[in-house]
């Protein structure tokens, strides 16, 4: 959340005048958390999705290469915001504007996405 904030206060030059201040840092805080994963290699764990599918520890480098390639902006962002920053379905539905159901299915059909294609490398 530091790093987040820092870099926020460090590029609000770069704002621009008009434009939507959350999806801009939303953008920040994604970028600050793909290049925290990209740095450490870390392992993730995927305790959210064992009701879809058994994914117990995956290298979080293959996941985030899947996340950026097989995953569209939308749903980048809430896979992101639930499994990483820890949101709930509801708080991710009033960061975005959706409504918690639709923010619940592209979660479940992105973590989908996301097994078959693991499941593949």
């Amino acid at each position: 959340m530091q790093n987040v904030y820092l870099k926020i206060k460090t590029s609000v030059s770069g704002y621009r005048r008009g434009s939507n201040a959350s999806a801009w840092i939303l953008q920040i805080a994604k970028n600050t958390a793909l290049d925290f994963l990209r740095k450490r290699k870390q392992e993730i764990y995927l305790d959210e999705i064992e009701h879809i599918g058994k994914i117990d520890e995956v290298d979080s480098g293959e996941v985030m290469t899947a996340i950026e390639k097989y995953l569209s902006e939308e749903e980048q962002r809430i896979v992101i915001l639930h499994v990483l920053w820890g949101y709930k379905h509801r708080e991710i539905g009033q960061i975005l504007s959706l409504p918690t159901g639709t923010v619940t299915s592209k979660y479940k059909r992105s973590i989908e996405k996301l097994q078959k294609v693991l499941k593949e490398v």
